[in-house]
């Protein structure tokens, strides 16, 4: 939230600001430790069905990861911040309530398109105004 009212309103006055180098560090390590436990996570669930396709697809989604930030590194850095932690909010809300679903009924994947949807405008909605 904090993001989408700086965004609108501008950044705190200096009076108002807080030393946010060591803040930004913490947050990036325990933000990339989080989703390195959640590939772990899908890594351990997918080797009972094959141990190489496993091992393929890691270090095929490693390589991929890594030329398509190189490539895109001037372009990511130009979506400002509040958008891409809505987008990212979204599409988390999306995968949890889409295998939540999924673990019970069989459905579409395309059914995530409106998912996505729903809580992109929720999301969206809740950082500018608030419940």
């Amino acid at each position: 939230r904090r993001s989408v009212k700086f965004q609108k309103l501008g950044p705190p006055k200096e009076h108002e600001k807080v030393d946010e180098g060591k803040g930004i560090t913490t947050t990036a390590f325990s933000v990339g430790a989080i989703e390195s436990f959640e590939a772990a996570i899908v890594l351990v669930a997918l080797f009972p069905q094959g141990y190489d396709s496993t091992l393929e697809g890691l270090i095929a989604g490693i390589i991929i990861v890594v030329i398509a930030a190189y490539i895109l590194r001037t372009q990511v850095r130009k979506v400002k911040q509040a958008i891409m932690k809505i987008l990212v909010s979204s599409l988390l809300l999306t995968f949890a309530v889409f295998w939540y679903l999924e673990s019970f009924i069989a459905i579409n994947d395309i059914l995530l398109f409106p998912i996505f949807a729903g809580f992109f405008l929720f999301v969206n909605y809740f950082s500018r105004y608030g419940i």
